[in-house]
């Protein structure tokens, strides 16, 4: 999706993406109440602890981050 915005939206999109690469990390979405219970049974439902949800939410920020600045590097190279 980002690959087309990139090579369709013209130079608007391709700035307001380079500002998102470059700009700080959003924050993780709030939990509103944390769950308690045992470890397993959180995860049984899907629910991860609060700390390994914040490192996952790090982890898959940075690696979009890294995606997007490649994609836009490579459609800059091919849009001038």
């Amino acid at each position: 999706m980002l690959a087309h915005c990139l090579a369709e939206g013209g130079r608007e999109v391709r700035e307001a993406v380079g500002d998102a690469m470059t700009g700080p990390a959003p924050a993780p979405p709030a939990d509103d109440a944390e769950v308690e219970g045992e470890r397993k049974e959180l995860q049984a439902f899907g629910q991860l602890p609060r700390a390994e949800a914040d490192a996952a939410w790090d982890e898959t920020w940075a690696a979009a981050r890294r995606d997007g600045e490649r994609m836009l590097k490579r459609t800059l190279a091919v849009v001038g």
